[in-house]
């Protein structure tokens, strides 16, 4: 998955319910103060940052991934956003949890 970089204006500025619908994963989105674009998904997540930085938000905590690192993420509220210069590629394999 291809993420550009995104201002903070215009994350604010964007409708995270709209760009979910979109994908038909409105019920997936949670929202919330944290990203407009927090969502959860019934999914064991594995990720690996092959390009750039990103920064992966959580409920509680917030961490900055860059190239080479790898993500596990297992049924929780998160959101992605780059907030480098650069574009950010990221290789992703969700399993079903369900």
């Amino acid at each position: 998955m291809q993420f550009d970089p995104v201002s903070a204006d215009e994350i604010a500025a964007m409708d995270g319910r709209e760009i979910f619908a979109a994908m038909n994963a409105s019920a997936d989105h949670v929202g919330g103060e944290t990203s407009p674009f927090m969502h959860r998904t019934r999914s064991l997540d594995f990720g690996l940052v092959l390009e750039g930085s990103l920064t992966m938000l959580l409920d509680d905590d917030v961490t900055e991934v860059s190239a080479g690192d790898i993500i596990i993420q297992r049924a929780t509220s998160h959101a992605w956003e780059n907030r480098g210069s650069q574009r950010a590629l990221v290789a992703f394999v969700l399993v079903s949890a369900m």
